[in-house]
């Protein structure tokens, strides 16, 4: 058996790259060890250059409806507002917002969409990947035991933080800072707008509250000592938390925890994006904490540029330059703006000296100014990203 294409990883990323080829006439088929999520994801916002790149598909129409259109984010400093940005001044654009959705109805949708277009997906393990000049050659153990080998002339190495892909490649994750702990809780509550997105920062610590899936609000914060286990989260725990870190509001009611999980969050990107035939995409190329919603866009972003590389869109001007490293080039340069991002808002909501908090507090009173706003909303929506 021979594909034109296999993708290691039916993820967002791995279902992107999979639509985008299969929409294009190649034979793509993706190999994932997981089904969809159907549980919490740690993933629930795109941002519009990812909106703008699933357009195409019809993707946005399917998830419009089930998701919620975020049109703000508000920053608060010890309970009081410090900055707003508003979605409206993004230029550019027809996607001047944010969706909040969760991962799963994202990969959903993308499902639909790469197997109506003739993409196959198969619930299998990928033990082993070898390339040579001509070809990638997969060795595929399904969950039968059956073990099998399967050659393509290209791979996307879509299969998460714990590449097995990226580990046979030989390339390696290098950490930019310290792991940090979070805990996301998903709620049902009153008393929070469903079209914006809150940055809490305070001498307790830190929270992001953000709507999606229509009913549902997103908490995210730092894991610290005295966090209670994810079964022993309460609603009572989290409403003290909105109560310690947000801004007073005697309406505001959690009125049912639906779930709660904590991760170790790295940041993190490989020292290759690119070997011979083969192109990471998302987790097995940069993972990075939850901090400004950044790496599920950046995965999707990065699985477009593979297929276009896949596709001979993208051809170096110096024909001597591999494919790979113009396509290591590229990505290494996008993903640096996204780390930028990720890394400066979870600096800005580790400040704890009355120094440090006082810098960052007048630095979001400028966001007032129109030109500064649109400049930080352009970078958080990946409107300056290359795909």
């Amino acid at each position: 058996m021979s594909s034109d294409t296999l993708i290691i990883g039916g993820g967002p990323s791995g279902l992107t790259a999979g639509c985008c080829l299969a929409e294009r006439g190649q034979s793509v088929r993706i190999i994932r060890k997981h089904p969809l999520l159907t549980s919490q994801s740690r993933a629930t916002v795109l941002w519009p250059k990812a909106l703008e790149v699933l357009d195409p598909f019809g993707i946005v129409d399917k998830l419009r409806p089930l998701g919620d259109v975020i049109n703000s984010l508000s920053y608060y400093s010890d309970g009081r507002q410090i900055g707003t940005l508003s979605t409206r001044l993004l230029e550019g654009t027809r996607f001047n917002y944010a969706l909040g959705i969760s991962q799963h109805n994202v990969e959903t949708a993308l499902t639909e969409v790469f197997t109506a277009r003739g993409g196959v997906i198969e619930d299998a393990e990928v033990t082993d990947l070898t390339q040579d000049e001509g070809s990638v050659l997969l060795t595929i153990r399904s969950f039968d035991g059956t073990v099998r080998q399967e050659r393509a002339e290209h791979c996307v190495v879509a299969d998460g933080a714990r590449s097995l892909g990226r580990e046979k490649l030989g390339l390696r994750m290098e950490d930019l800072r310290d792991t940090v702990e979070f805990q996301i809780a998903d709620v049902r509550a009153e008393g929070l707008p469903r079209d914006e997105a809150f940055y809490w920062w305070s001498r307790h610590g830190a929270m992001a509250v953000a709507p999606h899936d229509k009913t549902t609000f997103r908490l995210a914060y730092p894991a610290v000592k005295g966090t209670p286990a994810p079964d022993t989260v309460s609603t009572q725990y989290l409403e003290s938390l909105l109560d310690q870190r947000g801004p007073s509001n005697p309406g505001r009611h959690v009125t049912q925890l639906i779930t709660a999980a904590n991760f170790v969050a790295r940041f993190a990107v490989v020292d290759q994006f690119a070997k011979g035939r083969c192109y990471l995409a998302g987790d097995a190329a940069h993972v990075m904490a939850p901090t400004g919603a950044q790496n599920m866009n950046a995965g999707m972003l990065d699985a477009v540029c593979a297929s276009r590389f896949i596709m001979g869109d993208i051809e170096p001007v110096d024909s001597g330059t591999p494919l790979a490293q113009l396509y290591d080039k590229m990505r290494r340069a996008s993903i640096d703006k996204v780390f930028d991002t990720a890394l400066g808002h979870a600096r800005d909501g580790a400040a704890m000296t009355p120094e440090s908090i006082a810098e960052r507090d007048a630095r979001y009173a400028l966001l007032e100014n129109t030109d500064a706003a649109r400049a930080r909303l352009t970078r958080m929506s990946q409107l300056d990203i290359e795909a």
